[in-house]
């Protein structure tokens, strides 16, 4: 499927990341832009569920490669600009979950979502050393809600717009991830890893 289709509405990954990049100086500048990323990716938000407004129709087009890199940039951004300045606003405002599911998406949500949820494993470790609480949180909900055969089976059965070789090394870059968060975790907390965070 073209790109063209894919872009219809004029809305991609990189002009969202980049303002994000800049200072934002309101809420609801705020939450316009976290939802314009949800979309762009395909996550149901609970404010789409409720409207029933989801777009049932593109969940066969191919995700594209351009969105795809763009996915971690994305959460880094989020975690280092967003989360210190912003999550605690969001949370009294009752708006947190247009930041927590570009990290742990809702599972009925479009295939793009395995790749939010993949990335967000190493997004979510490196945030340990500066975010630890939104981080374990993060991560306990993710090992729980987006299982490794969930995520292989999303990932490797959904139309893309990428190489065979650049999925297989998307893979095991999650792989690596999920495998290093017990040890990570326990290092971050001074403390044992959560039992639920430990991969089996």
């Amino acid at each position: 499927m073209s790109s063209e289709t894919n872009d219809e509405d004029g809305v991609t990954l990189r002009p969202i990341l980049n303002e994000l990049r800049k200072p934002i100086h309101n809420l609801d500048a705020l939450k316009a832009l976290l939802r314009s990323s949800s979309k762009r990716l395909q996550i149901r938000t609970i404010d789409v569920v409720k409207s029933e407004t989801v777009d049932r129709e593109s969940g066969a087009s191919a995700f594209p490669a351009s969105d795809v890199r763009h996915i971690l940039p994305l959460q880094e951004v989020i975690l280092q600009q967003i989360i210190p300045t912003w999550y605690h606003t969001l949370v009294e405002d009752g708006s947190n979950e247009l930041v927590d599911v570009l990290f742990n998406p809702r599972t009925d949500s479009k295939h793009p979502s395995a790749f939010v949820a993949a990335h967000a494993h190493t997004a979510l470790l490196s945030a340990l050393p500066s975010s630890p609480a939104f981080a374990v949180n993060l991560l306990e909900h993710l090992v729980k809600d987006w299982p490794l055969d969930k995520i292989h089976f999303a990932m490797f059965s959904s139309p893309l717009e990428i190489s065979d070789g650049q999925l297989q090394s998307l893979w095991s870059d999650y792989l690596r991830a999920v495998f290093a968060i017990p040890a990570k975790v326990a290092n971050s907390t001074k403390n044992n890893s959560p039992e639920r965070l430990t991969f089996r």
